[in-house]
């Protein structure tokens, strides 16, 4: 690490690893599979036909339709160009209608279920990020590599709709938008300025057009160049020391929001009393050993335990109703049950939950289509299992409908909402290196600001 003229900031090497290719059905990494010996793994998945539930003579058989989605799996995963990449940004104001794997409205969506979380004893203070965040999830053509590009977009989405500093937009816009396969681009452009040379040299200066995984120094890179002012912040934790890694997250969500609660209008005092708070910050990128995440907020529980609420790119599927009340808090069209999902592959396991398979498995352990399995070692999905809070409470039924007209929104469980996004402290601390990256909102940087910063520097915390 080398000082860059304080002793704050450091250098940071950000650790790559060279791209895998991973089985599409159970994770199994396939790298130093031969092609003969990849299509025999997918034979395998495949051979074994699954038997069908006694239908009604009426209508199609599930099981003739599964057939057709495994077909269409096989078909795609020995033809890999054949995946469609649907890329590009897409933020509120672009409207309107959301692609399949964007969705806004959780802010507003948190809030509400973070006030009745409140209401029933369960959460007592929580912050949260400017309300135009975007969940953006990865899609099949970039399913095990795609999370730093997500993360990337969803920092877009809000640098674009943020009103601090609106000079932003036309930064992320010209003359290349932002995108997954543009983001390369951006990095690769920036390389041949001179930006973070050993970066470069790790990725071997080639990015455009692979399934590289890149993380927050990447990032860095790529928002610098373009002169828009973000930091890193660096945290090297003992085992189980997660608090200055919390500490500073509380910090950067609920900083000037007491100071603003003081100041001169009664709407402003009401608004730093209110036990949820919506500010103006930005989302923060958390990256850790083999993948990243985007915070948006955390709360405080009833016994002052830490969650953080987090949005992440590879998560499990959001249920219908739970994103059709997010899109109607933010005033967009609501989905309907029919609409194809973008990821055909969690179609075949969402259809194969009503089939019964060969009983002929030959162990319990065996790979089945309706069991998702993270490939362990250090790939972008080896995430931290997020689970709840041991000290939160479970309701056990939804939420009772109190009458015709009342707001679906409000007829959803809050904790099967709050639940998707909460990572609690006792999970995080199963790592014990994590970065962020973060936007300050100042001004833009000039040419000479942007070029002084071509190193990849951090702020060491710990």
């Amino acid at each position: 690490m080398n000082n860059i003229g304080n002793e704050d900031e450091v250098r940071f090497l950000y650790e790559t690893a060279q791209p895998s290719i991973a089985c599409q059905i159970c994770s199994q990494d396939l790298t130093k599979l031969s092609v003969v010996d990849r299509n025999t793994h997918y034979d395998k998945h495949f051979n074994d036909q699954p038997q069908a539930i006694p239908q009604p003579m009426a209508g199609p058989s599930r099981t003739t339709n599964v057939s057709k989605a495994v077909d269409k799996v096989k078909s795609v995963i020995r033809n890999p160009k054949r995946f469609v990449e649907k890329d590009g940004l897409w933020h509120p104001a672009k409207g309107p209608s959301p692609p399949d794997n964007c969705t806004p409205g959780f802010i507003p969506l948190l809030k509400k279920s973070l006030i009745r979380s409140h209401a029933r004893g369960w959460t007592q203070k929580a912050y949260l990020c400017h309300e135009s965040a975007v969940l953006m999830k990865v899609e099949s053509w970039d399913r095990g590599w795609g999370c730093g590009y997500r993360n990337f977009l969803m920092a877009c989405a809000s640098l674009c709709t943020q009103q601090q500093q609106p000079v932003y937009f036309a930064l992320l816009e010209e003359p290349i938008p932002p995108g997954v396969r543009n983001l390369q681009r951006w990095i690769e452009s920036a390389w041949d300025l001179g930006f973070d040379e050993e970066g470069a040299s790790q990725l071997n200066h080639k990015l455009i057009g692979t399934s590289k995984w890149i993380g927050t120094a990447e990032l860095f890179v790529a928002f610098i160049s373009r002169g828009i002012p973000c930091n890193l912040v660096d945290f090297s934790l003992g085992k189980s020391n997660i608090e200055p890694l919390i500490d500073w997250i509380v910090k950067y969500f609920s900083e000037g929001i007491q100071q603003t609660a003081k100041q001169s209008t009664v709407t402003q005092a009401l608004s730093g009393a209110s036990p949820i708070i919506v500010t103006e910050k930005l989302p923060i990128v958390l990256q850790h050993a083999g993948h990243s995440r985007t915070v948006v907020g955390f709360e405080r529980g009833a016994k002052g335990q830490i969650n953080l609420l987090m949005f992440d790119p590879s998560s499990k599927f959001i249920p219908h109703e739970i994103r059709n009340a997010a899109l109607k808090l933010a005033g967009f069209a609501q989905s309907t049950p029919t609409q194809p999902p973008s990821n055909f592959f969690n179609q075949v396991r969402q259809q194969a939950n009503h089939i019964r398979y060969d009983k002929k498995r030959k162990s319990p352990d065996e790979p089945r289509y309706d069991q998702a399995k993270r490939p362990k070692g250090s790939g972008p999905h080896d995430a931290i299992v997020i689970d709840d809070d041991d000290e939160t409470p479970q309701a056990s039924k939804p939420v009772t409908v109190r009458g015709k007209n009342e707001n679906e929104v409000d007829n959803l469980n809050p904790t099967n909402i709050l639940k998707l996004f909460r990572v609690s402290a006792k999970s995080l601390s199963r790592k014990d290196k994590y970065q962020i990256l973060y936007f300050p909102l100042t001004d833009p940087l000039t040419d000479s600001q942007r070029l002084s910063r071509r190193v990849v520097t951090s702020q060491k915390i710990c």
